[in-house]
């Protein structure tokens, strides 16, 4: 079997490909990435609070591991021509697309962003689908969406698809539940889906799009086996989270800047959690002509400021005494009431208690608190 993460070298590929080396030691395991996110990064001067390898030592000493010999990886860039010939070469039987850029504060600061966002994400995507058809049309596409592609207002989030009622009528035929994004990432994400799901309907290729929630945490039990496999820890406004950006201010004994009101509501998962659950996709009971979704959330019912209340207890009982700032609003969020809703979601394998999980954080985080420039966690850029 040949498994293939593209965005390997990412905060979420990483420690998914040493799992899925070390769940699946008789398959092969490649990486392919270009290492652009190391370079958005750089050129913003900011850099991982743990230390991380290049790549290619990265690979190298985990391949000194008995668990991780069957890893391996490629530079190529997903929006080239290369991937068509790479599929063509290896004709993988599973495909994790993660490859894109994952940043709405970058898709928003600038058109060169927004077009690079849109060329690397959608080109990328299109291409993918394109050598699968060709190529491979037996490999599984298990693709990273977004939560927030859907229009969460007060209606309950079904699980991708669902039937529409209106003025008494009710559609027989499932269609995807609603999307909205009010910036380009977004929009590269929810143009995605329709792409996929147009492979699904017209080439009859297998796609599970994965809709996933905030993503927290340093490691996992593969990342944390040696410092030299550790996995990436961004706090910057552009690749950092808002979960790990806050447990950097605590280190820092800074203030925890929350945006706009604090009460847009946001899902959930703990690093961890999710790598555990996306493992799991390789046994998945998919179907040819299917487009899958799955809503990928653990934590399902959290807005800013209770996730900030969270951090702040858990660093109290560290030792670290901090509090939260309102006021700044570079995203232009004006929500006047948390949104009270439910997500259909059936596929969340573990859920690790969020008080756990950020005191593991800050326990690993403060290790490195003299890698933490205060500029790192500094308010973002106004979107206009």
């Amino acid at each position: 079997m040949k498994i293939v993460v593209a965005g390997g070298d990412g905060y979420i590929g990483w420690p998914l490909s040493l799992k899925l080396a070390k769940n699946y030691p008789n398959a092969k395991i490649i990486i392919i990435d270009n290492g652009l996110k190391r370079r958005l990064i750089e050129k913003q001067s900011t850099e991982s609070i743990t230390p991380i390898l290049s790549l290619e030592n990265r690979v190298k000493e985990a391949n000194a591991e008995v668990s991780f010999k069957n890893l391996s990886f490629r530079d190529i860039d997903v929006s080239s021509e290369e991937l068509a010939k790479f599929m063509a070469l290896e004709r993988p039987n599973i495909f994790y697309h993660l490859a894109q850029i994952p940043s709405a504060p970058y898709s928003m600061a600038n058109v060169n962003g927004a077009v690079h966002t849109l060329v690397n994400n959608e080109v990328g995507n299109t291409r993918l689908a394109w050598a699968v058809r060709k190529y491979c049309p037996e490999c599984h596409i298990i693709k990273l969406g977004s939560f927030g592609e859907y229009f969460a207002d007060e209606l309950d989030v079904a699980e991708g698809y669902f039937c529409p009622e209106y003025k008494g009528k009710k559609s027989t035929v499932p269609v995807p539940y609603p999307r909205r994004a009010d910036d380009v990432y977004h929009i590269t994400k929810i143009n995605d889906s329709n792409i996929l799901a147009m492979a699904t309907s017209q080439w009859n290729l297998k796609v599970t799009e994965i809709m996933q929630a905030t993503i927290f945490g340093i490691g996992t039990e593969e990342t944390l086996l040696k410092e030299s496999l550790y996995n990436r820890f961004d706090c910057d406004s552009n690749f950092g989270t808002v979960v790990n950006r806050f447990v950097a201010q605590a280190i820092l004994k800074k203030e925890l800047t929350i945006y706009g009101t604090g009460k847009q509501r946001t899902g959930l998962m703990y690093l961890r959690d999710a790598i555990e659950s996306l493992v799991s996709l390789v046994d998945l009971d998919s179907k040819f002509g299917e487009h899958k979704i799955i809503n990928h959330v653990s934590e399902k019912d959290f807005c800013i400021n209770e996730i900030a209340d969270v951090v702040i207890n858990c660093a109290n009982k560290y030792g670290i005494k901090i509090v939260a700032k309102h006021g700044d609003n570079p995203r232009s969020e004006n929500v006047l009431e948390k949104k009270k809703y439910s997500i259909e979601s059936s596929y969340a394998k573990s859920i690790t208690p969020i008080e756990t999980a950020i005191t593991e954080m800050i326990q690993l985080a403060d290790r490195y608190k003299d890698r933490i420039s205060p500029e790192f966690v500094r308010v973002g850029k106004t979107w206009f």
